[in-house]
């Protein structure tokens, strides 16, 4: 576990190699969100975004069909001045660095903009304008898919949780806080991902 960055409300977990599948639980009080590891011994950073508190983190290791037993556990507390600080973070699947083609693009072109609405306006007009919905794409998607924004910005199509990340990425590069969110909606058929974007309190 990664500690160093509890300032900005996240946690890193990474230096595990396993043939089986891991998953890793954050859980704060009864709340508690569970995600998918790379199983490379790759670093992965995920959001403490249950507000101010004591957080439980487990990983899982699957032994048999939908069974896990716990490789590892640790506790945190996180006290955050601004709560909003969660979701300027790359985390796993919204996932930037600065040599992304991506964030290079949106770093120019938010630079052309003075605040948060004006950046924000422009990255959305430029999702709309530019992406494709990928339906092929959506019918072979597999579980514990996480989206690469340079592949949606180079390929220019994706499906709704690539738009999602890749917004998100944009948005908080530019410093302007966005919650990837996944879930069922009404009026939306299926699972659905989308995004929301604090501007202007």
């Amino acid at each position: 576990f990664d500690v160093s960055k509890l300032r900005q409300g996240i946690i890193g977990v990474g230096n595990i190699s396993a043939s089986k599948r891991l998953k890793l639980r954050i859980q704060k009080g009864n709340d508690k969100y569970d995600y998918d590891l790379n199983n490379k011994g790759q670093m992965e950073y995920f959001p403490l975004q249950m507000g101010n508190g004591e957080y439980k983190v487990v990983i899982y290791e699957n032994t048999s069909g939908t069974k896990y037993r716990t490789l590892e556990s640790n506790s945190v507390s996180l006290n955050l001045e601004n709560s909003n600080v969660v979701y300027l973070n790359s985390i796993q699947n919204v996932f930037w660095t600065s040599q992304s083609k991506a964030i290079q693009f949106g770093q120019a072109e938010g630079g052309k903009k003075k605040d948060a609405s004006g950046k924000f306006d422009l990255f959305y007009q430029h999702m709309v304008s530019v992406y494709a919905y990928d339906y092929e794409k959506a019918k072979t998607v597999a579980t514990g898919y996480n989206p690469n924004i340079d592949v949606m910005f180079n390929t220019k199509k994706g499906i709704c949780y690539d738009y999602s990340s890749l917004l998100a990425a944009l948005d908080r590069s530019n410093g302007i806080p966005t919650k990837l969110v996944k879930g069922y909606a009404a009026g939306v058929d299926g699972y659905h991902a989308w995004n929301e974007v604090f501007i202007d309190g």
